[in-house]
C-alpha cells in the first residue's frame, strides 16, 4: 500500500496525493490539520483548533507558521499558500519529503541547505509544538517566522477588522498575544533566542479550495503580529510552543517536553504492518476527554464534535475490537447518566457547539453497542457479569420503560408492539438531512432499523434479567414472542427485501441499507430465508468498493453525485451517497446468513483489503472519509476522518478474522 509508512517524497505538486490531509490531536478536543504540502484547503485547517472555555464548539486560533530560512545565497520558504490567482510561497517545490509518523515532519531543501519542520501536540495540553532543525548546508541559518492567526469560530472566516488588539506582551522566553476580548490569549514559548519586530499586518485573501467546492465563502484574511526572527544551529532543534491554557502560569521546559514526546513516540515504534494496523493506530485520534472530564468519541474531523448516535455506533470498533474493552466499558458507562426519557443526546455542546436530544435511535443504539460488547466476549467472568447486571441492566430498563410509558418524545409503541416515530416534518433517524428548510428523508412512522433495534433491546433486557436471576418481565417476554410476526407483516415486501418505513401512506419501498439492522439482529426477528434474501439484496444493489449506497441506483430519487452548496449536498446526503459505516452491519449480516461462512469471509477479507488499499492513505492519511459519490465513488467527501466509518470497518475486519480463527464470527 502506497504511503503506508506515512512517508511521502518529492516531487510534490498541487494536486492528488499532495492534498492528502493529516491530523494531530491532544486528547482533549483540540487538533492540528492541513495537507501534506502544508497548504490549507479548508477553513478547518490550522495548527490550533481547540475548544474554548465558556464558548461552545471549537475555535481556530493559530492558522499557520510560514518560515523563511536563509544561509548565504540559499533560501528556503516553507509552506504553500493559495491566493486568488497564485500560490505563494510555493514551498512544495522545495519540499523533499514528508513523514507523518511517529511525529509529523517536513524536510525542505534548497541546494545543500536542508531544514526539518516538525508539528505535534501533547496529550492534555491546549497547545501545538512547532520545531525547526537545521539538518545541513550550513552551520547556522537565519529564520524569519510569520505567525498567521485567524482567532474565530472554526465554522466562520476572519476578515480584516479594527477590533483586533495589536499589542503583544513580550516575556523573556516568548510573547503573549491577546487579540480579542472574550477569547483566550495565546502564549508563545521559545527554546532559544528570538527577536520580534514590526507592526501587526493582515495577510489577505488566502483561498480554501474545499470551501468553494462545498458552496461556501472561501477567502480569509489572517493577521500577523510582526515578524519573529530566530537563529538555527545545525543539529539543534529550535522548539516553539503555542498554547492557550493559563498563559501567565505556563512554566515549562519546552526542550524537555519535546524530548519526552519524541522518546515516547519512538519507543518500540514499528511501521504499520498493514492497512488495518494503521487504521487502528490513527483511530485513537477519535478518543478524547471532554471538558466534563469524561472519555468520549469525536464523531469526525475536521468539523464534528461529540454525537451520541455516532458514539454508540463507533464504540465497538474503536474500543472493544481494537483491543481496549476497558475504554469502551468506561465510555458506555459514562453515557448512562445522560439517558433521558429513553434517549441519549444526539449532540453534546462541549465540542459540537450545542446539546440536543433530537435523535430517536441513540438510546436504542446504546443497547446495540452493549450487545456488541457481549458479542465481543464481555460477561464471561463474575466481575463482568456483575457489571452487566448492576450497571447496565438498570440503564437498559430505563430505556425500555420510557417507550412502555410513552415518555419518549415524538415516539410511541403501537398496539402490535412496534415503535412509531416522527412526522412528515421531522428527521429523527440517522438519515437526518434537511434541504431548503425541509427534511429530505423524514422516515416517519415505523422505521425498519428502529424496530430492529427495539427488538434487540428487549432481547438484551431478557438476557440481562436472566443473568441477574430475576424473572423476565411479562411484557418483555410477550413482545419478544410477538414482534417477529408483526415485524414481518409490516416490513416484508414481495420482492424479498424490507420496506424502509411504513406509515399511513403504506410501505416505503425504497431500497436502503437500514434493513441490515434487521438481518443482523438478535435471533428470531426474521426467518433465516428472509435474513439471507435481505442480505443478498443489499449486497447486490447497494455495495460499492468504498461502502454502501444509501439508496438503490434504480430508484427515481437516486442522486449520483454528492456536490454543490449546503442544500444541494444535503438533498443527496442519504439519497444514494455512499457511506462506509453500514459495512459493519453488511458484513455481520453476510456472515450470519452465508451458506459457506468461510468462503464468504474470504470474499469480505479481500473486499476490505481492497478498500483500504484504495482509500486509506489517499484522502485523509490513515483514516476513512465520511461519504463518497453514489454512482462512481472515488474521492472521499464530507469529513476526511469519520469515526463510525473507521470503527465499523475495524469491527467488520475483526469479525472476519474470527471466522478464520474459529470457523465462526461469534465469540467462543
Amino acid at each position: 500500500m502506497k504511503n503506508l509508512d506515512g512517508f511521502f517524497k518529492a516531487p510534490f505538486g498541487l494536486t492528488d496525493e499532495s492534498c492528502t490531509e493529516w491530523l494531530e490531536t491532544n486528547g482533549i478536543g483540540a487538533f492540528a490539520s492541513s495537507t501534506v504540502i502544508e497548504r490549507h484547503d479548508r477553513r478547518y485547517h490550522g495548527l490550533l483548533q481547540t475548544p474554548v472555555a465558556e464558548h461552545e464548539g471549537r475555535f481556530s486560533l493559530l492558522s499557520a507558521v510560514d518560515g523563511v530560512i536563509s544561509a548565504g545565497k540559499d533560501i528556503i520558504k516553507t509552506g504553500t499558500n493559495r491566493y486568488e490567482n497564485v500560490h505563494y510561497p510555493v514551498g512544495n517545490e522545495q519540499l523533499e519529503s514528508v513523514n507523518l509518523i511517529p511525529i509529523p515532519k517536513w524536510v525542505y531543501r534548497q541546494n545543500k541547505l536542508k531544514v526539518q519542520k516538525e508539528v505535534f501536540m501533547r496529550d492534555g495540553e491546549s497547545a501545538v509544538y512547532i520545531v525547526y532543525t537545521l539538518l545541513g548546508g550550513a552551520e547556522n541559518a537565519d529564520c524569519e517566522l510569520k505567525f498567521l492567526f485567524n482567532y474565530r469560530s472554526a465554522h466562520e472566516l476572519t476578515h480584516e477588522n479594527l477590533s483586533v488588539n495589536s499589542n503583544t506582551l513580550d516575556k523573556k522566553d516568548g510573547f503573549i498575544i491577546d487579540p480579542y476580548f472574550g477569547l483566550p490569549p495565546m502564549r508563545f514559548i521559545f527554546s532559544g533566542h528570538w527577536v520580534r519586530s514590526g507592526e501587526l499586518f493582515w495577510d489577505k485573501n488566502i483561498c480554501y479550495s474545499k470551501e468553494r467546492e462545498r458552496g461556501f465563502d472561501w477567502n480569509e484574511d489572517r493577521f500577523v503580529p510582526g515578524i519573529t526572527k530566530i537563529s538555527l544551529e545545525k543539529g539543534k532543534p529550535f522548539i516553539i510552543r503555542a498554547g492557550v491554557s493559563n498563559p501567565d502560569e505556563v512554566v515549562l521546559d519546552v526542550n524537555d517536553s519535546y524530548l519526552k514526546e519524541k522518546a515516547e513516540r519512538e519507543r518500540d515504534y514499528k511501521d504499520p504492518a498493514n492497512g488495518l494496523d494503521l487504521l487502528k493506530r490513527q483511530s485513537v485520534h477519535f478518543i478524547l476527554k471532554n471538558p466534563s472530564g469524561k472519555k468520549s468519541i469525536n464523531a469526525g474531523y475536521p468539523w464534528f464534535g461529540e454525537w451520541g448516535r455516532d458514539t454508540m455506533i463507533s464504540l465497538p470498533g474503536l474500543t472493544f475490537y481494537s483491543g481496549n474493552p476497558e475504554l469502551g466499558d468506561g465510555i458506555l458507562s459514562d453515557y448512562i447518566s445522560m439517558i433521558k426519557d429513553g434517549l441519549l443526546p444526539n449532540t453534546l455542546g462541549d465540542t459540537q457547539g450545542f446539546t440536543a436530544y433530537n435523535s430517536i435511535d441513540a438510546g436504542l443504539l446504546f443497547c446495540w453497542a452493549l450487545n456488541k460488547f457481549i458479542d465481543y466476549g464481555f460477561g464471561k467472568n463474575h466481575a463482568e457479569k456483575e457489571k452487566l447486571v448492576k450497571t447496565y441492566l438498570p440503564a437498559v430498563d430505563s430505556i425500555i420503560n420510557a417507550f412502555f410509558e410513552g415518555r419518549v418524545p415524538n415516539a410511541g409503541m403501537t398496539e402490535n408492539g412496534l415503535i412509531w416515530s416522527g412526522s412528515a416534518d421531522t428527521q429523527l433517524t440517522w438519515m437526518d438531512a434537511t434541504a431548503w428548510g425541509r427534511p429530505v428523508t423524514p422516515r416517519y412512522g415505523l422505521a425498519v432499523e428502529l424496530n430492529a433495534l427495539w427488538y434487540d433491546s428487549l432481547y438484551l433486557h431478557r438476557q440481562l434479567s436472566q443473568m441477574a436471576g430475576n424473572s423476565v418481565s411479562n411484557k418483555v417476554e410477550e413482545l419478544i414472542i410477538k414482534i417477529p410476526n408483526e415485524y414481518e407483516t409490516a416490513f416484508l415486501l414481495d420482492e424479498g427485501y424490507l420496506s424502509d418505513t411504513v406509515n399511513e401512506n403504506g410501505p416505503d419501498r425504497k431500497l436502503r441499507p437500514n434493513m441490515l439492522f434487521a438481518s443482523s439482529a438478535r435471533p428470531g426477528l426474521l426467518a433465516e430465508g428472509i435474513r439471507r434474501a435481505v442480505t443478498d439484496t443489499a449486497e447486490k444493489e447497494l455495495l460499492t468498493d468504498l461502502g454502501m449506497r444509501t439508496l438503490s441506483p434504480g430508484d427515481i430519487d437516486f442522486r449520483s453525485e454528492y456536490s454543490g452548496g449546503p442544500d444541494e449536498r444535503d438533498s443527496c446526503y442519504h439519497q444514494g451517497t455512499v457511506w462506509p459505516w453500514p459495512l459493519g452491519i453488511m458484513v455481520e449480516s453476510s456472515l450470519n446468513t452465508a451458506p459457506d461462512i468461510e468462503q464468504k469471509a474470504i470474499f469480505w477479507s479481500d473486499y476490505i483489503e481492497n478498500l483500504l488499499s484504495i482509500h486509506l492513505t489517499r484522502d485523509g492519511w490513515g483514516t476513512i472519509s465520511e461519504v463518497f459519490d453514489g454512482l462512481n465513488p472515488l474521492r472521499g467527501k464530507g469529513t476526511f476522518a469519520q469515526a463510525w466509518s473507521c470503527s465499523e470497518i475495524i469491527r467488520a475486519a475483526e469479525l472476519i478474522n474470527r471466522v478464520e480463527l474459529n470457523g465462526t464470527y461469534k465469540e467462543r
